[in-house]
């Protein structure tokens, strides 16, 4: 098939290239079907703009053309669609988060633009601007005030350029658009800053700094290596106490969304597992669930005074509070799940148990505590060694006098 030939074109094999102006893009059109058809956007190289033609070409002869027009809608439009499809299918924390990602950080930026002018340079700007907004807010005089929803730091920044790759994916799927332009390596991860996790006496502390009734959540957290939402889930059905060592059933996590209280499941099948406790929490717990838990199987295990779920704003108070009498202002609550993985690849866990006793269903988290082991294992060589070499010890290998010399 041929197209017309048109006044500044050039003929291709099949449909047309133009270049505007001297060293500008190239433009490729073709005609189907009665109907001019046109990229939609400008290509860097004659070799480009020819490999899209020769794509549409090969999509017609298949069956599979389809109109690239359809790609002039909004990435607002498609964004609105996509995430409706996907919303039965997500569980309503991660809806919630999806929503807010695109309302706060992605489509004031990018909502207007259609998917098919959606390019990398374009993605780059997006990302340098919430980067930029960030370290706008950063610099205000007063820092310590809650950052506007329209700012982003790293993590909500790596997890908003995510979200607009799976979506862009998608487009690509359907073939609204010819290629996915979030192309900037590493922008889908935020290395986040060494977390140093309390020592054992700076976590002791802090669980007689909180109030009595939830001294016992801060050693489970810390031992347990459980999650704030998995914590306030629990029930009394979730504790056993009847061998030498407690164990916990981990099944869910209680999440607010909207001021309401949803449970939901872990988010893959390593999320639902028992943890073992060390033995000497069994009198803390025993007397934990005497004292503070109704005697009911569903009863809340670390509840309100009234028996309903905390609220991770009202402890976030406590903890701080608690916090600044150990001397670690810097600590987070989850920074108690982080000593617990911790203690345990120091006891020897390996990856696969790290995983089990943490709940992740990948290796990647679970490695970075075995790393830290490995690295203080490594600390403790280096000391031995010293005192290995210090003048007053006595040499491993005791010398022996022989005929010639000493050996």
């Amino acid at each position: 098939m041929r197209g017309k030939r048109l006044d500044g074109q050039r003929r291709h094999a099949w449909g047309q290239i133009r270049q505007k102006r001297q060293g500008g893009d190239y433009y490729a059109a073709y005609i189907h079907d009665g109907q001019r058809y046109s990229a939609g956007q400008g290509f860097a190289t004659r070799r480009q703009a020819a490999a899209w033609l020769a794509k549409q070409q090969t999509a017609i002869r298949e069956g599979t053309w389809r109109d690239p027009a359809l790609g002039g809608e909004s990435l607002h439009e498609y964004a609105l669609r996509w995430l409706g499809r996907r919303s039965a299918d997500l569980k309503p924390r991660t809806a919630k988060l999806y929503a807010s990602l695109l309302d706060n950080h992605i489509l004031p930026h990018l909502g207007n633009v259609r998917l098919t002018q959606i390019t990398p340079a374009r993605v780059e700007e997006w990302q340098q601007a919430l980067a930029d907004k960030f370290a706008e807010r950063l610099a205000e005089p007063n820092p310590e005030r809650p950052v506007a929803a329209g700012v982003t730091g790293k993590t909500a920044r790596a997890q908003a350029y995510r979200l607009l790759r799976t979506i862009l994916n998608d487009a690509v799927r359907v073939g609204l658009t010819e290629t996915n332009p979030c192309k900037i390596p590493g922008a889908g991860t935020a290395k986040a800053a060494e977390r140093v996790p309390p020592t054992l006496a700076e976590l002791r502390i802090i669980a007689d700094a909180v109030p009595s009734r939830y001294k016992c959540m801060v050693l489970v957290a810390a031992w347990g290596g459980l999650r704030f939402g998995e914590l306030t889930a629990l029930t009394r059905a979730g504790i056993d106490l009847s061998s030498g060592a407690p164990k916990v059933y981990v099944s869910a996590g209680a999440h607010r969304i909207d001021g309401q209280v949803v449970l939901t499941e872990p988010k893959s099948e390593a999320g639902k597992r028992t943890v073992h406790l060390p033995t000497a929490l069994s009198d803390e717990l025993r007397d934990h669930l005497k004292r503070f838990v109704p005697d009911r199987q569903d009863a809340l295990v670390f509840g309100t005074v009234t028996g309903n779920y905390l609220s991770s704003a009202n402890w976030g108070k406590t903890f701080r509070r608690a916090r600044h009498k150990a001397g670690r202002d810097d600590l987070r609550f989850h920074d108690l799940r982080h000593l617990g993985a911790t203690l345990a690849a120091q006891s020897g866990a390996t990856i696969k148990e790290l995983m089990a006793r943490l709940g992740h269903s990948t290796p990647d988290a679970a490695m970075i505590y075995q790393h830290a082991a490995q690295e203080r294992d490594r600390q403790l060589a280096l000391a031995m060694d010293a005192a290995v070499t210090a003048d007053n010890v006595v040499p491993l290998r005791p010398q022996t006098a022989r005929a010639g010399g000493v050996r």
